[in-house]
């Protein structure tokens, strides 16, 4: 006789699944797959944050860059007189520059910009011979200089602005466009180029399609720039090798300014709120109960931006 009775083999299959949520604009995220799966017999994961390792703009480093130049559209351009600087134009972003943060800019008919606002709609000086580390009533500190030269806009070119982008990668760029020396024997010598700052990163790109000279003449004033900057008080400086209140010129060349100070930032993990795990790149996951979500944390400062990415496991 038969036994109808039917036997059944269950197999029962785990897995330990890991869901990441990646940070919209790739700052801050786990480097593994959005869904990770792992057998019951595996007890442990590892997870990798990726992040950007910002430094302190306590001081700077530079290095070339490809020549890139930005495009705007509809940006705002400026009427400056003859060696003047702007009202206060909004960057629209929090900027730090030497350890202090800004969200107002002035930027000058001569190609410095500064933070300062004591140089608010006054004059800026044309004394392209004084170079780096110096500043007085006219000669702006806590500046950047994109190159600094002795340019009349008034009579040939333009000065405008835009910022690009969103949070937290935005871009504030200032534009300067065929914009002639002063003085008529220089009439027909234009320059162009670009000053670009960059939110978190804290980056200052310099972006020069043609920096002109006047003639060949040494001793003519309107053929030194400077390129670099100098902090409040003129304290602290950097200036591109060879460019300070000297005699260059320049086509199609990139530049960036770095900050170069200390860790500008703190990383920590987290799980059910609590810190486990401070200052590592990756963390070991081992073992349950499950469910459980670990959290990535990174805080900078200058400006204060926290970022976090999140898995379930």
């Amino acid at each position: 006789m038969l036994n109808n009775t039917k036997y059944y083999t269950l197999l029962f299959i785990c897995f330990v699944t890991i869901s990441s949520n990646l940070y919209a604009q790739n700052n801050f995220y786990f480097t593994e797959p959005s869904t990770v799966s792992l057998p019951c017999s595996t007890n442990c994961i590892t997870l990798h944050s990726n992040y950007q390792k910002k430094l302190a703009t306590t001081n700077y480093n530079y290095t070339s860059i490809p020549f890139a130049t930005s495009s705007l559209v509809a940006p705002t351009v400026l009427s400056l007189g003859d060696d003047n600087f702007s009202n206060p134009i909004p960057i629209g972003f929090d900027f730090c520059f030497y350890n202090q943060l800004y969200d107002t800019i002035y930027i000058s008919s001569n190609g410095v910009l500064t933070f300062n606002a004591n140089y608010a709609n006054n004059a800026c000086s044309f004394n392209v011979q004084a170079g780096l580390p110096f500043y007085n009533a006219t000669y702006a500190d806590n500046a950047i200089f994109g190159p600094f030269m002795d340019l009349k806009p008034s009579v040939g070119g333009s000065i405008q602005y835009k910022m690009l982008g969103t949070a937290p990668n935005r871009t504030f760029v200032v534009q300067y466009n065929n914009v002639k020396l002063f003085g008529a024997s220089c009439s027909n010598t234009t320059s162009t180029f670009e000053i670009v700052l960059h939110e978190l990163t804290n980056y200052i790109d310099f972006q020069i399609t043609n920096k002109a000279v006047c003639d060949s003449d040494p001793l003519n004033y309107l053929n030194y720039a400077t390129q670099g900057v100098q902090s409040a008080a003129a304290n602290l400086y950097t200036h591109v090798s060879g460019r300070n209140a000297s005699v260059w010129a320049s086509i199609n060349e990139g530049f960036r300014f770095l900050p170069a100070g200390a860790n500008n930032y703190t990383l920590e993990w987290l799980q059910n709120n609590i810190v486990i795990n401070t200052g590592a790149d990756s963390l070991a996951i081992c073992g349950g109960p499950y469910p459980k979500q670990i959290v990535a944390k990174i805080t900078y400062t200058c400006p204060n931006i926290v970022l976090t990415d999140t898995v379930t496991i």
